[in-house]
């Protein structure tokens, strides 16, 4: 199985027990709302839909039952419809709200979920987060009565929570114990519960607000005053495993194309691939999702309709805006035949056909579509009939007649009509050459996602100046190399990593020590990570684009202490990450200033690349390549375009590498009295190959197979390359077929300079099935005829 591919969760349907996705779960009719708050604000499909608004909301984040919610605490909210007992009856004070949270510190008053009026006096509850981390719980009238969990919470934890009233006092259960109760809570709370505003969470009334900065998740709603024994009960859940659907792209019957959307436009059923225009990645309802920008963006497909007589379409929409078109197949012109779909300004879906004799039939869904949530869409034609079904509701239905498409279908704009673009994100395309049936529309609504278990992205975003979520990654990264490709300034390439800790920068083209930044990588998250507004990984001047080339370690880093392994002896003690099943670890340990001193590199096999770099001092990053160092005083330098040099003291002792521990000199750009960093691989068949070739000067094919030969085992076709001639001064040329898609990757940066990202005519390499050919060319760089060449790729 290779590596660095999708792979389906473990397990069948959702396990017996599982209740994470039931409003009910006591099954007395007093569970009303939940709010996973997985991908949106939406509630679960078993309830009553209240559904809320977000603003300036990140979801994705790890939480505690699968994803959670990030609130800022400056800007972020969730607005719950304007109702006086949405979803519960405040007045009534029989009710109980239960909630996943996780502080980033204690110390500052954080609105997490509030019922105000317009004003502070009027009439509300609130749930509050107390400056010495008690819950506070507020009811408030003319004037207000408070009370206190007295147990705080701790940051950086998930705390369940949940506050029980009742018709007289009020009882705080924490992590499925009760902390306090007072049952002399009676305040007269009267039936105005705030008026017409709505609940919030996040954030408290509309005219000054206040704000909360958490992780927040899933949140519910009961009409029942809940007792301790409910609470362990909510404690204890545990997420529910299902099969993965998305990952057959004939579900639930035969497709005529797929569109995953995660992090590419391809067709999975692989006949026709899309053409992208201005489309961004970012999380979505199933792994990634296209983030169309409502005036460039689409994707061109060479589906043609004209071929289907009967046809099913299927996507889930996120619009941050309506009165948008969001699918197509009509030209420039609306006078000419085909078909296109459309968000009213009444957020329904309409479903347009022009026929053969101009004549234009619209069918306007019943059920609307809620703004900055996933939506389930569904346009039916079974030769006769056009059905249309959103989320699973009621479909409404038409007849029809011939129609001729102008053109081939179009994702996020109505075919080729160049006013109707899309705003928000699509995600999950899937056409059939069938008309499918109501149940198996169901089926797609209640399709379950796979598990991302790659190993390796290149992940591309767009500057926006502030705080970013990348949230396309699909894996909470460990190493994260992130290189501003173009707008303004030339940027360094920057090197972050979770053993070090976000804010921990290092610069791959210069040689200094590290340094911390509060405006760059800001944290590793579930999906990715965020980055603040520093111009070197997320300025806004002159549309700056990023490339983040991204790893997966070992998660949180282990001790590997001195004489800890088996056979083997360190004798400086390690703290590492490592994924011994991709063959990386991130290794920092303290120098001793020892020859012949070993360290823990926590990997299976003897690494065929190391690189080192001082984290308190400014030597060079000195990088160790199996292929190319045969002497220990001759050293590479990742910093430098400089190949093989030689040095009066060596850094490693490259005899005595192996499968458990590296060997160090007393170079002080790998055993000082200083901490150091350390990134290690080897080669894995079918997803990773470190190597070496000897340049040609002419057209040649380099094999990334376990013997390099055409004929070996293990090759793939890689999406990554990074290139160093070691015979002379050349740069460390980084290709991806990210930010090339069209099979010949020409677009480079480099490892040892700030340079914008360049497009060259000659030193250009083409992935194939088993490595990369380059091109007819004597570049120094990547195929002088003289010179030998040390190569990492990455499928």
């Amino acid at each position: 199985m290779a590596l660095g591919k999708r792979l389906i969760n473990t397990g069948a349907a959702a396990a017996a027990g599982c209740n994470t996705e039931t409003t009910d779960i006591f099954g007395d009719s007093s569970g009303v709302a939940l709010y996973s708050l997985d991908y949106d604000a939406n509630t679960a499909p078993d309830g009553t839909d209240y559904s809320g608004t977000p603003s300036n909301v990140d979801f994705g984040v790890g939480g505690n039952i699968n994803y959670g919610a990030r609130f800022n605490g400056s800007s972020s909210g969730v607005s719950i419809a304007a109702t006086a007992t949405t979803p519960i009856d405040y007045a009534s004070r029989v009710y109980s709200i239960a909630f996943w949270i996780n502080l980033p510190a204690i110390g500052s008053s954080e609105q997490v979920i509030t019922k105000y009026g317009t004003s502070d006096s009027n009439r509300a509850i609130s749930i509050i987060i107390h400056t010495d981390g008690t819950i506070r719980f507020l009811e408030r009238t003319s004037v207000s009565e408070s009370r206190y969990s007295h147990t705080a919470l701790t940051a950086n934890t998930w705390h369940h929570v949940v506050v029980a009233r009742s018709t007289t006092g009020i009882a705080f259960y924490i992590d499925g114990e009760q902390k306090h109760s007072d049952d002399a809570f009676s305040f007269n709370f009267t039936p105005n519960n705030g008026g017409t505003e709505p609940i919030r969470f996040g954030r408290n009334n509309s005219n000054t607000p206040t704000y909360g900065e958490f992780d927040l998740d899933q949140v519910r709603f009961f009409t029942s005053t809940l007792t301790e024994a409910n609470a362990a009960t909510l404690f204890a859940e545990t997420a529910c495993v299902h099969t993965a659907t998305t990952t057959d792209n004939d579900y639930p019957v035969t497709n005529a194309a797929y569109y995953k959307l995660d992090n590419s436009a391809e067709d999975e059923k692989g006949s026709y691939d899309g053409t992208e225009t201005d489309i961004e990645y970012r999380f979505g309802r199933f792994g990634q999702a296209a983030v169309f920008n409502g005036s460039s963006s689409k994707i061109n497909t060479s589906v043609d309709f004209d071929t289907l007589t009967d046809y099913t379409i299927s996507m889930w929409i996120n619009p941050s805006s309506n009165n948008k078109y969001f699918a197509g197949t009509v030209a420039a012109s609306t006078a000419l035949n085909g078909i296109y779909l459309n968000l009213t300004s009444g957020n329904l879906i309409r479903f347009f056909e022009r026929n053969n004799s101009n004549t234009v039939t619209s069918l306007t869904s019943t059920d609307t579509v809620t703004l900055n949530a996933w939506n389930h869409i569904v346009v039916v034609r079974d030769g006769s009939t056009n059905y249309i079904y959103v989320n699973n509701g009621t479909p409404v239905s038409l007849s029809n007649s011939t129609i001729t498409h102008t053109t081939d279908f179009t994702i996020g704009r109505a075919g080729a009509f160049t006013s109707t673009y899309f705003d928000g994100s699509i995600d999950q395309v899937r056409i059939f050459s069938t008309e499918l049936s109501s149940s198996q529309v169901t089926e797609l609504y209640n399709e379950k996602g796979e598990t991302d278990t790659s190993n390796f992205k290149t992940v591309l975003y767009e500057g926006n100046g502030g705080s970013q979520y990348i949230s396309n990654v699909g894996f909470e990264p460990d190493l994260v190399w992130i290189k501003k490709r173009s707008g303004g300034n030339t940027r360094d390439n920057m090197l972050y990593d979770s053993v070090r800790g976000a804010g921990n920068r290092l610069k791959a083209n210069k040689d200094l020590a590290q340094s911390f930044a509060t405006d760059e990588l800001t944290s590793f998250e579930a999906n990715g990570f965020f980055t603040g507004s520093s111009d070197s990984t997320n300025g806004s001047s002159s549309s700056p684009n990023y490339v983040s080339w991204v790893w997966l370690g070992g998660g949180e880093a282990v001790n590997i202490g001195v004489n800890t392994i088996t056979g083997s002896t360190p004798s400086i003690a390690s703290d590492v990450s490592a994924n011994t099943a991709a063959g990386f670890s991130i290794v920092k340990y303290t120098g001793n200033s020892t020859s012949g001193a070993t360290v823990g590199h926590g990997l299976s096999s003897k690494p065929d690349l190391i690189i080192v770099k001082n984290l308190d001092d400014n030597p060079s990053w000195e990088v160790f390549h199996a292929d190319v160092s045969v002497t220990d005083t001759t050293i590479l330098r990742l910093n430098s375009d400089t190949g093989l040099t030689s040095v009066s003291t060596a850094g490693f002792d490259f005899s005595a590498i192996d499968s458990s521990t590296f060997t160090l000199s007393t170079s002080g750009r790998t055993n000082s009295n200083h901490d150091f960093i350390a990134y290690c691989w080897h080669s894995i068949a079918g997803y990773s190959k470190i190597g070496s070739y000897e340049g040609s000067g002419n057209s040649q094919s380099i094999y990334v197979t376990n013997d390099e030969t055409s004929s070996g085992t293990g090759g793939f076709k890689p999406s990554w390359v990074m290139i160093k001639n070691v015979d002379a001064s050349a740069n460390w040329m980084i290709y991806d077929a990210v930010r090339d898609t069209d099979g010949t990757l020409n677009k480079f940066l480099e490892a040892n300079t700030s340079d914008s990202e360049a497009s060259a005519s000659t030193a250009t390499i083409s992935p194939i099935s088993n490595g990369f050919t380059i091109g007819n060319t004597n570049s120094i760089h990547i195929n002088d005829s003289t010179d030998t060449y040390i190569y990492m790729a990455f499928k």
